[in-house]
């Protein structure tokens, strides 16, 4: 759901505001599709936990899947 640059770069300074987060960085980008690859400090869990509380993402497919949507 990432449409235009301004939803890229609220979700990017989204993400690099989580406390688990040290790094992101940009891996593809196809249609309103973005893969972002994370470098975390602590566990994949605490960082669901963290997406999870928040109102920007939310996940979707498979629960166990890492895809999620842009909520503006």
């Amino acid at each position: 759901g990432i449409n235009d640059l301004a939803a890229y770069a609220r979700v990017s300074r989204y993400l690099k505001a989580l406390t688990p987060v040290e790094q992101v960085q940009v891996t593809r980008v196809e249609g309103q599709q973005v893969e972002f690859d994370l470098r975390l400090s602590a566990d994949e869990r605490s960082l669901l936990q963290v997406i999870t509380l928040g109102k920007m993402l939310r996940r979707i497919d498979d629960p166990s899947s890492w895809r999620f949507r842009y909520i503006p």
